[in-house]
């Protein structure tokens, strides 16, 4: 039984959380007495929309004409606190500056079958990178049922691309061709990409037992799990899986 338990839950895969968990690896490696649990929280996502560098250095300019009692146009554009009726509310504006000023409106959430998806797919790269940071085994926790209660303060035509680290040269390029897609079209396409969906990061086998996912590499021996009704757990029932996890 270890005398210390570290719970880590936070989203992945950008640069801070990605900072604070070597960090936490690096304070507890080699301290029989203390147990780490790795949780990954999803985010909801939108597959196929995306900016580019002119689009926001543009749409910013606009926020800042047309939009300047509302702050700062850099977060006006990250949380997407624009509306319909603030553009229709422009008098004279053209097409193109709508459709840069649309990019300033927080779009809906896609599906939640796509959240779970992008949410392996950065798992899976934040295993990795935690196993080569360890050089053994890891395991981690995904919290599946968060998706249905959190929400994601950051404007989605402005997140940054988590799913693209990791990425090779190839399979980066496949991507940009995807994008080059009608919307509709490029959202089915990144679905079915393998390098989206993660099978070619090395994991080959998929165990399905009552709605917990294990994941397993084919040769590293790093699995994860998905977190199964954790919402319905009573305290005390969490604290006897945390217990018996600590053993």
């Amino acid at each position: 039984m270890c005398a210390n338990v570290v719970i880590y839950y936070n989203d992945s895969i950008d640069s801070d959380n990605s900072a604070a968990a070597l960090a936490l690896m690096r304070a507890t490696v080699g301290k029989a007495d203390t147990r780490v649990i790795w949780i990954l929280e999803p985010r909801q996502v939108s597959l196929g929309l995306t900016m580019t560098g002119e689009q926001r250095v543009q749409c910013l300019k606009l926020i800042e004409r047309h939009f300047p009692t509302r702050g700062r146009p850099f977060k006006v554009l990250l949380g997407g606190l624009l509306n319909e009726a603030d553009l229709d509310g422009i008098d004279g504006l053209n097409a193109q500056d709508r459709e840069l000023l649309q990019l300033a409106v927080k779009p809906e959430n896609g599906p939640k079958e796509d959240a779970i998806l992008h949410g392996r797919l950065t798992a899976w790269d934040q295993v990795t990178c935690m196993a080569g940071w360890a050089n053994a085994p890891v395991e981690v926790l995904m919290d599946l049922e968060s998706l249905d209660r959190i929400q994601n303060p950051v404007n989605l035509n402005f997140h940054h691309k988590e799913e693209l680290v990791s990425r090779s040269e190839d399979e980066l390029k496949a991507r940009q061709d995807i994008m080059n897609e009608p919307l509709t079209q490029r959202v089915e396409s990144l679905r079915k990409c393998p390098g989206f969906g993660g099978s070619t990061l090395g994991y080959a086998q998929l165990d399905d037992y009552d709605g917990t996912f294990i994941f397993r590499p084919a040769a590293s021996g790093i699995p994860m799990y998905d977190i199964a009704e954790a919402i319905s757990l009573k305290e005390g029932e969490i604290s006897d899986i945390l217990a018996s996890i600590a053993k």
